[in-house]
């Protein structure tokens, strides 16, 4: 799998500046990058010359992602070579667990299969965190594959009260994220509400982890806002991602 960004707005160099450093980012994180421009082309903006300059852009993004992809499969070699190598059940497990968030946007198969062989080495180890972390990345896979149900069907079988202070925020996010989607996507008004409403459960239970002026607190209120119609309020709070965005844009402007 890979990571799709789209930037939107009227031609210009910002836009193009910015997703190189979107780019940037999500190589770093190994992601696997697409990047979709959309602009709004007026008058004022157009030329040929900077139409020019984005063909070669997204000619030259084309062209390195045969480098992002050899990168990753390199890291993933060594990985492996590594696990061979390994000796002991825990050190398979951190080795394993690191092909898992490589193949995570890579190869979904791959990452799954890693995952039911570190759900094997867990029970080995009699290691109960471990067993839970590794359910909460494969519900979190599942999510992001869109398998809604199947992720909170493994979440209803984890046991809260004993789940550490280290996956208890995943444990939360998992179930937020995927009563949103279900109630994004079910066509039935009455399923549609349940989910909603347990959604807003674990999303209340879930900031209260979180710094308020955060963006992951921010981008939370920013949905319920919209979600509720209120959306000048959600604008009010959009606003205030810009800024966090834009000081970010700034530190890496001046590194």
């Amino acid at each position: 799998m890979e990571a799709i960004i789209t930037i939107v707005g009227f031609l210009g160099s910002v836009k193009t500046t910015l997703s190189r450093l979107l780019k940037n980012n999500y190589v770093n994180r190994g992601y696997k990058p697409f990047i979709l421009l959309f602009f709004i082309i007026s008058n004022n903006s157009f030329s040929d010359n900077s139409l020019d300059s984005l063909y070669t852009i997204l000619n030259q993004e084309m062209i390195n992602s045969v480098e992002y992809n050899k990168t990753k499969e390199l890291r993933i070699a060594n990985l492996n070579i590594e696990l061979e190598n390994s000796k002991s059940l825990k050190d398979q497990y951190e080795k394993r667990k690191k092909l898992i968030d490589e193949y995570q946007y890579y190869n979904l198969n791959k990452a799954i299969e890693n995952i039911e062989i570190n759900l094997t080495l867990a029970k080995q180890i009699d290691d109960l965190n471990l067993n839970t972390e590794t359910l909460l990345k494969f519900t979190q896979l599942l999510i992001s594959s869109g398998q809604y149900k199947e992720s909170i069907d493994i979440l209803n079988q984890l046991n809260k009260n004993i789940i550490s202070e280290d996956n208890i925020i995943q444990y939360y996010k998992n179930y937020a994220d995927g009563y949103s989607r279900l109630s994004y996507y079910t066509i039935a008004n009455d399923s549609k509400n349940k989910y909603f409403n347990l959604y807003n459960i674990y999303k209340d239970s879930l900031v209260t982890y979180f710094d308020k002026n955060s963006e992951f607190y921010l981008d939370l209120e920013e949905k319920k806002f919209r979600d509720n119609g209120q959306i000048a309020d959600a604008l009010t709070i959009n606003d205030q991602r810009l800024k966090l965005v834009n000081e970010v844009f700034k530190t890496v402007l001046n590194n």
